[in-house]
């Protein structure tokens, strides 16, 4: 491919944490190579966005979504859009070129008419992808299914723990348009005061506890007393370097964390799901025996009224409703947190089988993506 920063490219990451924040950074770490990229994003996106200086340059400015105008749309080249798909819609009625990429295309399929609107719609490969797909009916040209997205340094990143014995514990995905902690959720709070007996079990190890900046510090004033424990909003770079030097991941069920995890060879643990995308995620790993049913509610006997809806906003307070009904229901929770102890402890010393399973998984579906991607853009604007 001929290199080309005449042209520009902005990348949109919707509000919903790590997850398309980490897929447009590492969309960007290999587009950037032959195109100028821009960033927009807003809330807490961008601030997910805006600390990584490997990817954000001092010239790329945030361009919050809601000020996201047709004339600033009509300067690029190209709009990828990770998780907005009226944005990509918008584009193309202006004429600009655009790309849709969803990670969870399993899960709420978009109308086949919206997806021959756009110049290319990628879906991430997941559990349930080839039956969404299946259920188009006949596959649209611009449509395209890649395997696991990476940055392109991942290959770089340190994968020996060294000297220091170290446990990440990764909150992902626990804010968004529908969820606000504290207003409407507890789940960081609830979720470490679980964990909070490793920190003095496991003295001998670091913690490593990240997230939203907000949470984070009222975290680290509340759990103070342990100087093994570290509470830090990481960039995406350094969350993989993490990831790399930790001898275990815990984490909230979503995608990107779970194929960085695995990727780089780490043992994980899933921690209860806190929104609507982490329930169904979760359910299908337990499902295809790729997870320990241990972690999910339903494996207590918990009676959940989790139901999809058209609203998102009701499907996510359902699974912050069942987490608050379970944190209360002391025998349940006390049988969770001494089989989800039992799974740290195993998991911190040998693969089991769903680790030897998450790693076939990921060799199934294909580390690709990020190439795919650059191929389908260049055949786009070059």
């Amino acid at each position: 491919m001929k290199r080309n920063l005449r042209k520009k490219i902005l990348i949109y990451a919707a509000p919903f944490s790590y997850g398309p924040t980490g897929k447009a950074l590492s969309l960007a770490s290999h587009l950037k190579d032959y195109y100028d990229i821009d960033f927009s994003g807003y809330n807490t996106s961008w601030e997910l966005i805006a600390l990584d200086s490997l990817s954000v340059s001092n010239k790329s400015k945030p361009i919050l979504g809601n000020n996201l105008d047709d004339q600033t749309i009509l300067n690029y080249s190209l709009i990828i859009s990770c998780s907005d798909l009226n944005l990509a819609l918008r584009a193309k009625s202006l004429d600009v070129k655009s790309v849709m990429f969803d990670s969870v295309f399993w899960w709420r399929s978009p109308k086949i008419e919206d997806i021959y609107s756009i110049d290319a719609y990628i879906v991430q490969d997941f559990l349930g992808v080839d039956q969404a797909i299946d259920a188009l009916g006949k596959k649209p040209s611009n449509f395209h299914k890649v395997g696991a997205v990476f940055r392109k340094n991942i290959s770089q990143v340190e994968k020996a723990s060294g000297s220091t014995k170290r446990i990440l514990i990764n909150y992902g995905g626990i804010e968004s348009p529908y969820i606000q902690v504290p207003q409407n959720s507890r789940y960081p709070f609830i979720m470490t005061d679980i964990l909070s007996p490793l920190f003095k079990d496991k003295s001998d190890f670091e913690f490593i506890v990240t997230g939203k900046n907000h949470v984070m510090k009222k975290l680290a004033n509340q759990y103070n007393k342990y100087c093994n424990v570290k509470f830090k909003t990481l960039d995406h770079n350094a969350f993989l370097s993490c990831i790399g030097r930790s001898d275990l991941v815990i984490t909230t069920p979503g995608i990107e964390t779970f194929y960085e995890t695995v990727y780089l060879g780490k043992h994980s643990v899933l921690l209860l799901p806190h929104n609507s995308t982490q329930y169904l995620q979760l359910m299908a790993l337990i499902d295809a025996g790729i997870e320990s049913p241990v972690c999910h509610y339903n494996y207590y006997g918990k009676n959940c009224t989790y139901k999809r809806n058209l609203d998102e906003s009701k499907e996510v307070n359902a699974v912050i409703n069942d987490l608050n009904e379970f944190y209360s229901f002391h025998q349940s929770l006390n049988n969770y947190q001494h089989n989800f102890y039992t799974l740290i402890k195993r998991r911190l010393m040998e693969a089991d089988i769903y680790e030897n399973k998450k790693q076939q998984y990921l060799k199934n579906i294909g580390t690709n993506g990020s190439q795919s991607i650059i191929e389908i853009v260049g055949r786009l604007i070059n």
